[in-house]
């Protein structure tokens, strides 16, 4: 497997190779392919975060509210005489 400063080396030369006037479809049929790849999957794991964070919110936010629903009901929280 390829290093980072190995990728970032050969993605240096594609480049200058480019800014000279080399052209490729199948380099730049690759890239593409390359770059679909990756974006399809940031996008699976984005909405894999999104989903797991709402159901931590939701099991989070609905265990706070039976607490609060419990002490309530035990009298915590709530204000007595003398004590506001």
């Amino acid at each position: 497997m390829a290093t980072h400063e190995q990728t970032l080396e050969r993605l240096q030369y594609l480049a200058t190779l480019y800014r000279q006037g080399y052209r490729s479809d199948t380099i730049d049929r690759s890239l593409d392919k390359i770059i679909a790849l990756e974006r399809a999957a940031a996008h699976r794991e984005y909405a894999d975060l999104r989903e797991r964070l709402q159901a931590f919110e939701t099991r989070y936010l609905h265990g706070c509210r039976q607490l609060e629903y419990l002490l309530r009901d035990v009298g915590v929280g709530a204000s007595t005489p003398g004590h506001p």
